[in-house]
């Protein structure tokens, strides 16, 4: 029993997080609301849409806003990296959808 009931408490999204630039291969360049970036790039299927409901004000120049240099946001735009190719999936649990 304990098994099928932890699964329920771990965490399944991160966020929010800022949409910096979107590449070439239509992933995203994600920030935190610490102004740190997340470690790489990510898919646009991995992206749920979150609306708030005022509008945020953004900085004209997002260098103000990220803790990144201009070089380095260039180097993650022009990459061709568009899905990871490796996945991390965690098991739901012996039990889906109450069948046994």
């Amino acid at each position: 029993v304990k098994e099928s009931l932890d699964s329920k408490m771990e965490p399944r999204y991160m966020g929010p997080l800022v949409i910096i630039r979107r590449t070439r291969g239509s992933s995203y360049v994600l920030a935190e609301l610490d102004r740190s970036l997340v470690g790489s790039i990510v898919a646009q299927f991995r992206v749920i849409p979150y609306h708030t409901r005022h509008s945020i004000e953004l900085p004209k120049k997002i260098h103000d806003l990220i803790n990144v240099s201009p070089k380095t946001l260039k180097e993650l735009v022009a990459s061709d990296e568009s899905v990871p190719t490796e996945y991390h999936y965690q098991p739901l649990g012996k039990k889906l959808y109450g069948i046994d």
